[in-house]
């Protein structure tokens, strides 16, 4: 599968999403060979035979795109079709990720839904991670099985 969407998301439920997308690998690769032989002949008699191969590969890179569309997959933002197949690593860019952290690292997640493309219709998994400010200022993402919001409202 592929990225379908990204955002964060407090306590409250309250969600933002990105304002630019870093995409880290968007490429094509290729590959071709050719061959081919020569039989001169003189007055119909073999003379000699020559022949080669060659072959080369390679992989372009396609490019970055960094506005996002509202209502839409990430995949489908990105050029790709269907939800098949598309970008493998993906950066993000939220207008003011330290505002919504400033109500308290601990009340945010972050939560990225990925295509899973071999059930029909096209469903997503989302992968949640609670967001954790550590001493050094550096944040560190803690995998968790749903959204503090959800829990909350599991709770109340």
């Amino acid at each position: 599968g592929t990225f379908q969407t990204v955002y964060l998301e407090d306590a409250q439920g309250r969600r933002t999403g990105p304002t630019k997308y870093q995409i880290y690998e968007m490429y094509q690769d290729w590959q071709q060979a050719v061959s081919w032989r020569r039989d001169p002949g003189d007055n119909e008699d073999h003379v000699s035979r020559e022949e080669s191969r060659w072959s080369d590969n390679g992989r372009d890179f396609l490019g970055m795109f960094n506005l996002p569309r509202p209502d839409e997959g990430i995949w489908r933002r990105m050029g790709f079709n269907n939800a098949t197949r598309g970008i493998k690593g993906l950066g993000v860019d939220f207008a003011d990720p330290m505002h919504v952290l400033a109500v308290g690292p601990a009340a945010t997640s972050l939560v990225v839904h990925v295509s899973r493309p071999r059930e029909d219709p096209v469903t997503t998994t989302p992968f949640i991670f609670k967001i954790v400010a550590m001493p050094d200022g550096k944040l560190m993402f803690q995998p968790m099985q749903r959204t503090l919001a959800q829990d909350r409202c599991r709770d109340n």
